[in-house]
């Protein structure tokens, strides 16, 4: 079996950027590509995102000020993962884009 990684990143109202990746199964082995425009498909305007939607952890800073700060996250790329030398993922990147 192969894995995904998965970036994407936050950016608050002063352009500030955190980044992160999750981890999932690529149990049907799908390509990068397919699993790129699958995953854009599903953005708002092809980039954004809600973290909280996809059941994904959020990338908001400690000093996150609602009446600034929205809630979309940004998505980066996804990429194959030849050594898993994370936890094993329990979801499977099609419960993210569902193909």
């Amino acid at each position: 079996m192969s894995y995904i990684r998965f970036s994407y990143l936050y950016r608050d109202a002063g352009n500030n950027k955190n980044f992160g990746s999750v981890i999932f199964a690529n149990r049907h082995q799908h390509t990068q590509e397919t699993l790129r425009s699958s995953i854009q498909r599903k953005l708002i305007d092809n980039l954004y995102f809600d973290a909280i939607v996809w059941q994904i952890p959020t990338l908001h800073f400690a000093e996150h000020d609602p009446e600034l700060d929205h809630g979309w996250h940004e998505f980066d790329d996804v990429s194959v993962v030849d050594h898993l030398t994370e936890l094993k993922p329990n979801r499977d990147i099609e419960d993210l884009c569902q193909l």
